[in-house]
């Protein structure tokens, strides 16, 4: 299992007037072994913390740790101990199998096709996510799902200490989410992963996540265990936008079907537990 702590991490696009902030000295400790939800609203900044962290993108400043060994720097040890599935990304070779995707992506890792952990951990993962019968398949041939469902074996089964999924719930349908859910709760017990993912699917992130970290406008807003944060993932907020200013009177009556947090010009925000 492996720790990561994200120190000071800074990131931002274009310059001058134009300059667009994403991350702003983002901190956070994820424990070992955690399975942690990285949530927050779309371009908070969940991408580019990962896209940092794995080293596609080069932050403007900090560090990110794997076991005190800043994977920033140190090539060789991200390379070896860490694995993304990226949202929207191609993240497998579209003209080769399934099966070849895993022992490409698996032997990139150092891991040998002989070795009883890859074994047992692929059979695992295969089943788990019913890709069995696409091992002989090309990418290009599957539909969308199909290829969120090979993409995600193939991360699993890289057998990396940490595994990163960005919006890894996107394109399955129910049954499958329920699936990956059991896939990733037993993983993390059966070989001691520590797993990263971002979703928008607060049920999906309450059904399995241990950890928590919220992130809004490039910011850490909260840390910690998910226990402690039950009420927030079962809260919902929606935002009414308005033609015209709205008064208080008639919020207030709005509010007796859901009781509102705040009245801004031309917008109601409602909270409904």
């Amino acid at each position: 299992m492996s720790s990561v702590k994200v120190r000071d991490v800074s990131k931002s696009f274009g310059s001058g007037s134009r300059t667009r902030v994403a991350l702003d000295n983002f901190s956070a400790s994820i424990p070992d072994g955690a399975l942690c939800a990285l949530i927050g609203k779309n371009g908070a900044g969940k991408t580019t913390l990962i896209k940092c962290a794995t080293g596609i993108y080069t932050p403007d400043m900090g560090s990110v740790y794997l076991d005190g060994i800043d994977i920033l720097k140190d090539k060789r040890s991200r390379v070896e101990q860490l694995t993304v599935l990226l949202d929207g990304g191609r993240n497998l070779y579209r003209f080769m199998t399934l099966d070849e995707n895993l022992r490409y992506f698996t032997l990139l890792k150092g891991v040998r096709e002989e070795s009883n952990h890859l074994k047992s951990l692929r059979a695992q993962v295969i089943d788990a996510m019913k890709v069995g019968d696409l091992l002989s398949s090309t990418i290009d041939k599957l539909s969308y799902g199909m290829a969120q469902r090979a993409a995600i074996a193939v991360a699993i089964a890289c057998a990396s200490s940490v595994v990163i999924l960005d919006e890894p719930t996107k394109g399955l349908d129910f049954e499958m989410k329920h699936e990956l859910a059991l896939l990733l709760t037993e993983i993390k017990k059966s070989f001691g992963l520590t797993i990263i993912l971002s979703s928008h699917d607060l049920d999906f992130v309450e059904s399995i996540s241990d950890y928590l970290v919220l992130i809004d406008n490039g910011k850490r807003v909260i840390e910690g265990p998910l226990s402690n944060y039950h009420a927030l993932l079962n809260t919902r907020t929606y935002a009414i936008t308005l033609r015209g200013e709205i008064s208080e009177k008639k919020a207030e009556s709005l509010g007796q079907l859901h009781s509102y947090v705040s009245l801004e010009p031309n917008r109601v925000l409602l909270k409904a537990a």
